[in-house]
């Protein structure tokens, strides 16, 4: 069975507005809330809506998230995004690849085990 969409967690439409997916949000944390819900899964419900909340009251997260709804193969395999969604990085690489992530892993260049092999020298 196919995950439920944001939209679907939030009880909206895709094509809601910013007024509606708000009114709607805060229905249902008053709702799910452990505080005051009876529901042994609230704990789940109300982070799966935060979740949906904090992808869809942002205008950049939400065309991403709907290009991703439109087309789910997009960018297989890469590293960014929503679970594997990404096409461009915003660094201009293609699948969410990153120089940045490369660099946290391996340092800005500096020498390997103090042998003077650089790591950036592979890529200049």
């Amino acid at each position: 069975m196919a995950e439920k969409s944001y939209y679907d967690i939030l009880g909206v439409k895709k094509d809601a507005s910013d007024a509606d997916i708000k009114k709607k949000y805060r229905k249902l944390v008053r709702q799910f809330h452990p505080d005051v819900s009876d529901d042994p899964d609230a704990d789940n419900k109300i982070a799966e809506i935060n979740n949906a909340y904090e992808t869809l009251r942002d205008k950049d997260k939400r065309s991403e998230y709907d290009a991703m709804l439109d087309n789910p193969f997009a960018g297989q395999g890469g590293a960014g995004g929503f679970g594997g969604f990404g096409g461009q990085s915003a660094s201009g690489g293609q699948g969410g690849f990153r120089w940045e992530d490369i660099k946290d892993q391996f340092g800005d260049g500096e020498a390997f085990g103090g042998g003077g092999f650089r790591f950036d020298d592979i890529f200049s």
